[in-house]
């Protein structure tokens, strides 16, 4: 039996399974650019004076945070179908990208510290968990972003994440650093 728009009890039962699991699908990749957006505001503004590394330790955790949130949503989307693999359409650069992981995960594998390859060094967070986290974030930007108005969309949050950072170095410049900083 067909069922015509105007007999539907349901907007699923009139669209059919397949546009209603695309709207999903559409408000997942709205949410996704939402966290993108904000990841790319947040970043140059965020830093703790309360941290032994003011700056990178911060942004770390941060990168590390929205990779395991893009992470899972990807896993998410994998097993109800709103997103597939593709890497073999996206171009020689995934492929760069997944070899540049696949040798840091051979580099800690075959590392005298493995720990230290993975999590990185002392006051230094370039570890193998750290270039996964990149590499998500990659595939995260290149499935989300697949027209030119996506990153339009994104360039306001660039845009005011660094003014916010020059506006604030330009308020040390000036003497008139609201924060006391005992390490730099």
């Amino acid at each position: 039996m067909i069922i015509r728009p105007h007999m539907a009890r349901t907007r699923k039962e009139a669209v059919g399974p397949q546009a209603a699991s695309s709207g999903a699908a559409r408000r997942a990749a709205q949410a996704g650019r939402g966290l993108l957006f904000a990841t790319l505001l947040a970043c140059p503004l965020l830093f703790s004076t309360t941290t032994l590394e003011a700056f990178e330790f911060p942004k770390v955790l941060l990168l590390r945070a929205v990779a395991l949130a893009f992470a899972v949503a990807g896993l998410v989307g994998l097993a109800t179908r709103w997103t597939s693999l593709r890497v073999r359409r996206q171009g020689p650069l995934s492929w760069a990208v997944l070899a540049v992981v696949a040798a840091g995960a051979a580099s800690c594998v075959a590392s005298v510290s493995p720990s230290t390859s993975w999590r990185g060094g002392h006051e230094s967070f370039a570890g193998l968990l750290t270039l996964a986290s990149y590499a998500v974030l990659f595939f995260a930007l290149r499935g989300l972003c697949r027209e030119a108005g996506h990153f339009r969309q994104l360039l306001p949050a660039v845009a005011l994440g660094v003014a916010g950072s020059a506006g604030y170095a330009l308020l040390q410049a000036a003497g008139l650093d609201p924060l006391l900083w005992t390490r730099t």
